[in-house]
């Protein structure tokens, strides 16, 4: 049985860079605290993914939450699930 999200340590702590399973960079830009109820589950971390463009100028901005462990689906691990800090 996977481990509960709320029991898991909290990766995004704070707005800023973090990296990606597949090593996209992923910049977070509002989180919502919420261990007061650690009964409920809640992706509350808002920010988006960089993706370079095919022609290889600039990136496009995919929007999307996260949990505060990193992870990115309620169900299953994702390339897209964050698992570590740059600043």
């Amino acid at each position: 049985m996977p481990t509960p999200y709320n029991t898991m340590p909290v990766l995004i702590d704070a707005p800023g860079e973090y990296r990606a399973r597949n090593g996209r960079l992923i910049i977070i830009h509002e989180v919502q605290n919420h261990k007061d109820n650690l009964e409920i589950t809640k992706f509350n971390c808002k920010g988006h993914t960089l993706i370079p463009k095919k022609d290889g100028k600039g990136f496009l901005r995919m929007y999307d939450i996260w949990h505060e462990s990193g992870a990115w689906c309620g169900v299953f691990p994702s390339s897209t699930d964050i698992v570590s800090k740059i600043s």
